[in-house]
C-alpha cells in the first residue's frame, strides 16, 4: 500500500509531520483497487523510520475525520476537538453536537443537565465566537441527539468542502 498525505485545500503532498488527508493506493487488490482513495481523515507522516528495519513512512499522529475541521472567518482551521474540551467546561451541558453549515452558520445542539444556567451556553458561544470570529450560532435544545448511520454520535462535523 501507498500511504500519501495531501494538504487539506491544494491537494498536494504535505512535509513530514505536516498533518493533512490521508489517501492510498493499495498494491495488491486485483478485484477492486483503490488509486489514490480519500479516506477521509487527518493525519501526518513521521520522519522516523520504522522500528521494524523496513524504510518505510509511518503515521506520526491521526488527528480524525476530514469533517472535523471547521473554518473561521479568517481561513483557520479549527479541530473540532476544541468544541468538546470546551463544552466540558459547562456543567450545564449534558451532551451536545455542534455542525459547521457554512463558513458563517453554525447549529449548536444542546441537552441541558439539571444543573443548567443559560449564562453558561452564553458563555460557551462567546468561547466559540473568540476563536471562529462573529459568526451566526443557532441553538436548538433538545433532548435526544441522533446517532449516525453508523451509530455513532458524531459530536461535530462541517457540511460543506473545504476548499469552498
Amino acid at each position: 500500500m501507498i500511504v500519501e498525505i495531501l494538504d487539506i485545500e491544494t491537494r498536494k503532498k504535505v512535509e513530514y509531520g505536516k498533518s493533512g488527508l490521508v489517501v492510498i493506493t493499495d498494491l495488491n487488490n486485483f478485484s477492486m483497487p483503490r488509486i489514490r482513495y480519500l479516506l477521509g481523515d487527518i493525519a501526518a507522516l513521521s520522519e522516523e523510520d520504522c522500528d521494524c528495519g523496513r524504510f518505510l513512512p509511518v503515521i506520526e499522529k491521526i488527528e480524525g475525520r476530514e469533517d472535523d475541521i471547521f473554518v473561521s472567518l479568517n481561513g483557520n482551521y479549527v479541530h473540532a476537538v476544541y468544541f468538546c474540551n470546551l463544552a466540558r467546561s459547562y456543567p450545564s451541558i449534558r451532551q451536545f453536537q455542534i455542525i459547521q453549515k457554512t463558513r458563517t452558520c453554525m447549529l449548536l445542539r444542546i441537552i441541558k443537565s439539571d444543573k443548567f444556567k443559560e449564562s453558561e451556553i452564553k458563555s460557551y458561544i462567546n468561547e466559540i465566537h473568540k476563536l471562529m470570529g462573529p459568526v451566526n450560532i443557532e441553538v436548538e435544545y433538545t433532548d435526544i441527539i441522533e446517532p449516525s448511520a453508523s451509530g455513532k454520535i458524531r459530536y461535530s462535523k462541517r457540511e460543506f468542502p473545504i476548499s469552498v
